[in-house]
């Protein structure tokens, strides 16, 4: 097969180079070694050589230019990832400022977990003037950006309304992991309720349209509202289109007990009718709090532990006084937070050893979910006797925008989902061990799951009139079958939709993505392709292709854990 011929060729040699210069320079000059006594230059431009040579076999040897796939010795990776998938359930809370910086960011990034920011965007303030702050908060938390209070909403007219939201897009895009496109809109206090939907449904189509995630905030107000109209459910049944609702990422609902004569609702009852209503966005409480000091405590614990009946469900909470209760964190209600989120139940993950051959290119990923006091390259990797990164190990990471390849930094970020290439050069074989205290790999819930254990999502990048590559890895511990991944898309009408999802083989027969994906075995051997009888396996890194048919598609594959 020209797969294994042409990847073989990737590989030949490589067990037999010499370095001669130090992997701590690959940022300013690429690594050489030797190849039957000829200098040869490897790096980014080897990887590069060897992924042309895939997409070479993989269109019938049709040629592409050195152009199409670059190299660079820049570090194009660590920064932002706007398609950051982040993992149920949400963990959320809000912040009204950002200041002082550092402090909120030291008590939001010491919790337990791994939070999502809910950053409220000031009204008429420039969109640049968040940047150096969620430039900083990025690497430490998932970040929600809410376009506007609620509050604010009257102020602006439909035209300043979509000229903001354009604003803070084109500046703030590949900052922000969820866009909140509308806060509280069913309250009477944002003005003329025509206006509003108007302004929501013109944000929706924007964000849609940038292929980033979307984010609504209902506020829930049974029997205290000023105008019939304002009810909760009749306004997001009439005021809203089929379309934001059925393509809508996150339904959230705010609620604030004082505000509607301290009624404790049946939430089960509540987020199953929003179910109905939203059949395809995840579910959450969209913020929460009290600005009663003597209940924050009893709402902290009780919100915050809360379990809701429902398979959309994924907690969110994003309780509206951080700053001014936890900021910083020597507060007594940070720790009252800290203790809910320990209690938050999560599996342990013990994953079998992964054996790192010396002078090896291996293909790997994360089978488990490392602590956030551990998640950063030399911090995983590191902890398993390894030294010296850039000089005896360095790994490298395949950006799907740029088409680069780009060494990462020994404190960038390494998860789940992602396939990683990494190399040692040490003289010896070297085992890789997850940390300590490392967890199992967070799932969603879904009818598109195969599992009912649930599923690992991963995004697919896709370009018009073009293949795309995506370099995908092995969430799990235990292996995956082909035949049981599942595709979804945005589509609504065909097969493949976000709540009937279909095989990689029917993906492949609708145009949409290759039914195999490309594992790679080392040296000698080089790629091999998997197919629907073929399982991906812990620690193993893989590439996906898709169409360009899939760019107006936008797909999701789904990893099944083990039932």
């Amino acid at each position: 097969m020209l797969i294994s011929k042409t990847m073989k060729l990737c590989a030949c040699g490589m067990e037999n180079y010499k370095a001669i210069t130090p992997l701590s320079r690959l940022n300013q000059t690429s690594l050489r070694f030797r190849i039957k006594n000829s200098i040869f230059i490897m790096g980014d431009v080897f990887l590069s050589i060897c992924l042309i040579y895939l997409i070479t076999a993989l269109n019938g040897n049709k040629a592409y230019s050195a152009d199409k796939i670059e190299n660079t010795d820049e570090h194009t990776t660590s920064a932002f990832n706007s398609k950051r998938e982040i993992p149920d359930p949400l963990y959320g809370i809000t912040i009204d400022a950002i200041d002082p910086l550092d402090k909120i960011i030291d008590s939001i990034s010491s919790l337990p977990k791994q939070m999502t920011t809910r950053v409220v965007f000031d009204e008429w303030v420039p969109a640049a003037e968040y940047t150096e702050a969620l430039e900083a908060l990025h690497p430490k938390s998932y970040i929600m950006g809410e376009i506007l209070d609620s509050f604010y909403v009257k102020d602006y007219s439909i035209a300043q309304y979509s000229t903001r939201v354009k604003e803070y897009l084109d500046t703030l895009g590949d900052k922000v992991d969820i866009w909140e496109i509308g806060n509280e809109v069913n309250g009477e206090w944002l003005g003329n309720p025509d206006h509003v939907t108007t302004k929501i449904e013109d944000a929706y189509q924007q964000v849609k349209a940038r292929d980033y995630k979307t984010a609504l905030t209902l506020y829930y107000n049974k029997d205290c509202w000023a105008h019939s109209w304002e009810e909760m459910f009749q306004w997001a049944e009439t005021r809203l289109s089929n379309n934001l609702r059925s393509g809508l990422d996150y339904l959230l609902v705010s609620y604030y007990e004082e505000d509607c004569n301290n009624l404790k609702p049946d939430w089960r009852k509540v987020f199953t009718q929003l179910g109905k209503l939203f059949p395809n966005a995840k579910l959450a409480f969209g913020e929460v709090g009290t600005s009663k000091s003597g209940k924050k405590a009893d709402y902290l614990k009780r919100y915050y532990t809360m379990k809701i009946d429902h398979p959309r469900y994924v907690g969110g909470h994003f309780w509206w006084y951080f700053i001014q209760d936890m900021v910083p964190k020597t507060k007594p209600l940070w720790s009252i937070l800290e203790t809910q989120l320990k209690d938050t139940k999560q599996k342990a993950c013990t994953s079998e050893p992964y054996q790192l051959s010396d002078n090896t290119w291996k293909l790997i990923s994360l089978p488990c979910q490392p602590p956030t006091d551990a998640n950063t390259v030399t911090s995983v990797f590191e902890s398993n006797g390894t030294a010296d990164y850039g000089t005896a190990w360095i790994v490298y990471r395949y950006d799907t925008n740029s088409k680069k390849y780009a060494p990462l930094k020994a404190d960038d970020i390494i998860k789940q989902g992602i396939g990683y290439w990494i190399i040692q050069i040490t003289g010896k074989a070297m085992i890789l061990n997850m940390p300590n205290n490392s967890k199992a790999t967070p799932v969603t819930h879904s009818n598109a799951c195969s599992s009912t254990q649930g599923c690992f999502e991963m995004t697919l990048s896709a370009q018009a009139n073009t293949t795309q590559w995506n370099l995908l890895g092995h969430p799990f511990i235990d292996n995956s079958a082909l035949n049981r991944m599942r595709i979804k898309t945005n589509n609504t009408d065909e097969i493949c939709t976000q709540t009937k999802s279909c095989s990689l083989q029917e993906a492949e027969t609708a145009g949409i993505v290759s039914s195999k994906l490309w594992h790679y075995v080392d040296n000698e051997t080089g790629y091999i392709a998997l197919a629907d009888s073929d399982s991906t396996s812990p620690w193993d890194g893989f590439w996906s292709a898709t169409t360009g048919k899939a760019n107006d598609y936008k797909p999701t594959l789904l990893i099944p854990a083990k039932d």
